[in-house]
């Protein structure tokens, strides 16, 4: 609204004056040239400046007042897109509770699982002499690593990861975001790995995540 008004005034102050009384600027101006009468412009000419002053006063207002729509209707959308936002926002937070609260978990093995159950172990890696293990995997479609307990023997290591993996509506909003390529979880050990082989659930045998790596591009290699 403050451009609106200010055209008007500006208006009021620049054009009613010429529109009402043409000859004013010359009045003003005449003292400036050494022969005023010769110099003095045509009745046509103040006509003319009196036309052009009835439009302008006419159209500067005009041009605020579109002005300020225009602003008002920004100003609107702009709030609409928020609002919008926040629907959107409230509608993928309520999607995140229904699927923390329907979460399946499972435990994650060395080859993926069915469907949208893909998340697998890729293997461990860790030296001899730390007392860390790394866990390396990758997810399902919207599933995060909820736990990789261990359980330390005088033989083994056994390493339990379990995913969990969000279900219900936001299953299908988080795919385009989930995590891609391979996690790790380091874990910390009771003493030094050693010589102790590590193990998955019921002594399944868990792999060195870079020799498997080396071996499965050894076999592609071959055939």
């Amino acid at each position: 609204m403050g451009v609106f008004v200010l055209t008007i005034v500006l208006s009021l102050v620049l054009f009613l004056p010429v529109a009402i009384r043409p000859r004013i600027w010359w009045e003003l101006s005449h003292w400036q040239y050494r022969n005023p009468e010769a110099n003095e412009p045509s009745e046509d000419a103040f006509l003319f400046r009196r036309i052009v002053a009835v439009v302008s006063l006419l159209l500067f207002p005009g041009l605020g007042y579109a002005y300020h729509v225009s602003s008002v209707e920004a100003e609107e959308r702009a709030e609409q897109r928020a609002e919008e936002r926040d629907e959107r926002l409230e509608r993928v937070n309520e999607g995140v509770i229904e699927g923390i609260e329907n979460a399946e978990s499972r435990d994650l093995e060395l080859e993926p699982g069915e469907g949208g159950r893909s998340g697998h172990l890729l293997g461990y890696e860790g030296d001899a002499d730390a007392e860390t293990l790394t866990v390396v995997y990758e997810l399902s479609p919207c599933g995060r690593l909820d736990e990789a307990s261990v359980e330390e023997g005088e033989d083994e290591v056994e390493v339990r990861p379990v995913e969990s993996r969000f279900s219900g509506s936001f299953d299908d909003a988080c795919r385009s975001s989930h995590q891609t390529g391979p996690g790790s979880r380091e874990i910390e050990l009771d003493k030094p790995l050693r010589d102790r082989r590590v193990v998955l659930p019921a002594g399944r045998r868990f792999p060195n995540a870079a020799r498997r790596a080396r071996t499965a591009s050894s076999n592609s290699g071959r055939s």
